[in-house]
């Protein structure tokens, strides 16, 4: 390092011309006050920087980066000041009189932590991206859904990369280590396929995002709500009560039928009654339907038709629909309809029609007896 004019004036004195390890105490002097400069005008850039990044995100579309930008000023003593100090104490140090060999030391030091320090700072940047998309679980206040799960396997992949990054500076051959992890990765591949493929599934719903949690869907005859969805596997209370966990896999490779975004469901009722209704009974009963669909709140009439003949009666075709996807709402709205139906047909009369045969035996003079 080139020396100052007055350099060689300070050393004239006593106390400024001390040898410690190899530099003068004004060396260390002159140290120290660089680290403070250094400190400084780091600080000053940041101060810059931020005041202009700020400008800048207040200018987008998006809200996201106003919001991350914040975290990161709330989070400047942990992640930024780090990087502040290290730095003022590298330009420091460099400016004393080194061995060779410790110049090398430092070199590698100031490297990992550096390193380390911008590892922390993506991951948590990262985590604080992946919790303002998540959902709030209303039970324990916690982070929920796809995205958060995936939070531990994108840390690890940063945290791996910082690792050879670090190994690969410090002198070591790293295509040799990927070349083992390669020839390892694919033992483990084939001694855990299963487990992979589950994985392989997470990572394609939470892509797509098929479903959610809290979601209804339906898959391979289970039915019920989505409670939870895991790296392996995706537990789902049924109707029936238990707790169904499902793999992964099978989830992707089935055929899912997911009832969130139903906004109605719809309702095919077939009726039948009895060959002596009158025909002014038979155009009635299309009225009555209509009727008793319609005064339903959160139903929907659809049509209803005499659609024919059967062996035991005449047969109605009924379409309705159940507005929302409830599916308690739309049990109860059937049932009611099914009650009020059954009461008015009673009321004027009209008979459902179930299997029946009349058997007629001809005796010798050729009467008709019917049994």
């Amino acid at each position: 390092m080139e020396k100052l004019p007055f350099y060689k004036d300070l050393l004239s004195y006593d106390i400024f011309s001390k040898v410690y390890f190899n530099n003068h105490v004004l060396d260390y002097i002159i140290a120290i006050l660089i680290f403070i400069l250094a400190t400084f005008i780091l600080k000053i850039a940041i101060k810059i920087t931020f005041s202009t990044v700020e400008k800048f995100t207040k200018n987008t579309k998006t809200n996201l980066d106003d919001k991350i930008f914040e975290y990161i000023k709330l989070r400047s003593g942990p992640v930024i000041n780090p990087f502040i100090y290290l730095g003022a104490i590298y330009a420091a140090i460099k400016s004393l009189t080194l061995s060779k060999g410790f110049i090398q030391v430092l070199d590698q030091i100031t490297l990992i932590l550096v390193v380390i320090l911008i590892a922390r700072f993506v991951t948590d940047v990262l985590k604080y991206y992946v919790i303002s998309k998540s959902k709030i679980d209303t039970n324990t206040g916690t982070p929920s859904g796809a995205l958060y799960l995936l939070l531990p396997i994108m840390k690890i992949i940063i945290w791996i990369i910082a690792f050879l990054t670090i190994i690969s500076n410090m002198g070591f051959d790293i295509s040799s280590i990927l070349a083992g992890i390669g020839i390892g990765g694919i033992a483990i591949a084939l001694a855990a396929q299963s487990f992979l493929g589950d994985i392989l599934s997470f990572i394609s719903i939470v892509a797509d995002k098929p479903f959610e949690i809290g979601d209804y869907i339906a898959i391979n005859n289970i039915e019920g709500y989505v409670v939870k969805i895991g790296i392996k596997s995706v537990r789902i209370a049924s109707i029936k009560g238990e707790e169904v966990v499902l793999p992964n896999a099978q989830i992707t490779s089935s055929q899912l039928h997911n009832y969130r975004k139903m906004n109605k469901r719809r309702v095919d009722l077939t009726l039948q009654v009895t060959f002596d209704v009158p025909n002014e009974k038979l155009e009635e009963i299309n009225n009555i339907i209509k009727d008793i669909v319609s005064n339903q709140e959160g139903a929907e009439f659809g049509r209803s038709h005499f659609a024919g003949f059967s062996d035991f009666g005449y047969i109605f075709k009924i379409v309705y629909y159940i507005i929302g996807n409830d599916y308690s709402t739309y049990m109860n709205i059937q049932q009611v309809v099914s009650l009020e139906l059954r009461k008015a047909l009673d009321d004027i009369k009209v008979k459902f029609a179930y299997p029946t045969q009349d058997v007629r035996v001809f005796n010798q003079t050729n009467q008709i007896k019917e049994i």
